[in-house]
């Protein structure tokens, strides 16, 4: 398996408040993630940085403690994932409240956190706000996150449609983030990959998908010779097509366990 990662401020920007983590905790075991920070002033750098240690952190203790065998027996999303996944949630919810309630000047700091757990071949995906997280094979790359975000709470009442959604002036408003409010119920995926469907799996902040066309982002993963090399097409792309907000794009190649890249 291979990994790497790659953010950029963007051209409007002032500050990179994305943050994101590759890392390989086992042998059998990658974890990556990404947050998307919001926040006055630096805020949002602090809760994204602090959201991707913190969840990283309880995910390696927990599976530390956790005998290889009993890893092993993750085969589906059952109720161990289940727990895992929802206390380093919780924990990394409570570490950015409780810092944005400390300090007068990071009140009302956030962030999205979206995850990708890979154990063996079983993908286990946490995800709180509107970052994403795809499934990438040549023949399509199915989106396997659902946006916690205003519009995409109006196509689901069949007020607006997705392709209106897209030319909404308020798709940035989201409706879940990591440490705005004391708790947070984050949404909770699994995917066997032992039938070697998927090819790539892509976690992105929306700073490349609202200014990427999804049909775009598929066809640039397909044909760029290297990780590093479309990640960086990837972000030119989206700089090119206006560049309005921070961008990050970690992608992972399910083949052999190697890593292509170091924590960032």
């Amino acid at each position: 398996m291979q990994f790497f990662g790659k953010s950029d401020m963007g051209k409007r920007r002032r500050e990179n408040q994305d943050s994101f983590i590759t890392e390989q905790l086992y042998d059998n075991a990658v974890l990556c993630l990404v947050c998307d920070g919001m926040g006055g002033a630096n805020g949002g750098s602090i809760a994204s940085a602090l959201a991707c240690r913190e969840f990283t952190k309880h995910i390696k203790k927990k599976l530390s403690d956790m005998k290889q065998e009993e890893q092993v027996r993750f085969d589906d999303m059952n109720l161990e994932a289940e727990k895992l996944l929802k206390r380093a949630t919780m924990l990394t919810n409570t570490a950015v409240f409780k810092k944005a309630l400390k300090e007068k000047e990071l009140e009302g700091m956030g962030t999205t956190l979206v995850s990708a757990l890979i154990i063996n071949d079983k993908l286990y995906i946490t995800n709180v706000g509107d970052s994403r997280l795809y499934l990438v094979n040549k023949n399509e790359m199915t989106r396997m996150t659902r946006d916690h975000s205003y519009v995409q709470t109006l196509i689901d009442l069949g007020q607006i449609t997705p392709e209106e959604a897209e030319k909404n002036p308020h798709k940035n408003i989201i409706t879940k983030a990591i440490g705005t409010q004391k708790k947070v119920d984050p949404d909770l995926f699994f995917k066997d990959l032992s039938d070697g469907a998927v090819e790539y799996i892509l976690i992105c902040s929306d700073g490349l998908t609202n200014f990427v066309e999804e049909k775009e982002i598929h066809k640039i993963i397909n044909e760029s010779e290297n990780l590093e090399k479309t990640c960086d097409i990837l972000i030119s792309r989206a700089n090119e097509n206006g560049g309005g907000d921070n961008i990050t794009a970690v992608l992972i190649k399910l083949d052999t366990l190697s890593s292509d890249n170091e924590t960032e």
